[in-house]
């Protein structure tokens, strides 16, 4: 009953922390760090990785 909010809530904020990190990256000029192959592996560790419902 309270999980699907609650795990939308968490997922929007990890999401939202990923931006962030990934916006700054992007200012720095830290593009393509990762292959894509290295990205698939990381799963959802990495950091182009968004959660969906």
């Amino acid at each position: 009953m309270f999980i699907v909010p609650i795990t939308m809530i968490i997922y929007i904020h990890i999401n939202k922390q990923r931006d962030a990190v990934q916006r700054e990256a992007l200012e720095r000029g830290d593009v393509n760090k990762y292959t894509s192959q290295e990205l698939r592996k990381m799963g959802d560790r990495a950091l182009d990785f968004r959660y969906t419902l």
